[in-house]
């Protein structure tokens, strides 16, 4: 059986190790459900931002996964900047990386 030359193993190393690790996963939530309350949720075009609409004073939403890339953005909203509270149920197996921004003026809770 033939190897590789040892360069080419090399470089197939270096490549892995030089890979940013925020690219092994969805850079933004995925498989979301909602549970209780009103939402409406908008990916950006560009796939590095996700807004997240909130029609009501209280919400439940389950997600497969929650992962925020390094140069992606997580927007609650509500009109006239109104009150609520926004539960994330995070019911997939993988953990969460947060790397990049998160905004919520008023409250955003995490479940594991």
């Amino acid at each position: 059986m033939h190897k590789p030359p040892r360069i080419i193993s090399i470089l197939i190393l270096v490549a892995f190790l030089l890979y940013p690790m925020h690219g092994f996963a969805a850079d933004l939530p995925q498989g979301g459900e909602v549970t209780y309350g009103n939402v409406r949720v908008v990916y950006g075009s560009d796939g590095k931002v996700l807004d997240i609409f909130v029609g009501s004073d209280r919400v439940i939403m389950n997600w497969q996964q929650y992962n925020i890339g390094i140069e992606n953005i997580v927007n609650y909203m509500r009109d006239g900047g109104a009150a609520f509270v926004f539960l994330n149920r995070v019911i997939g197996g993988d953990p969460s990386n947060i790397l990049g921004k998160l905004n919520a003026l008023k409250r955003a809770y995490f479940y594991y």
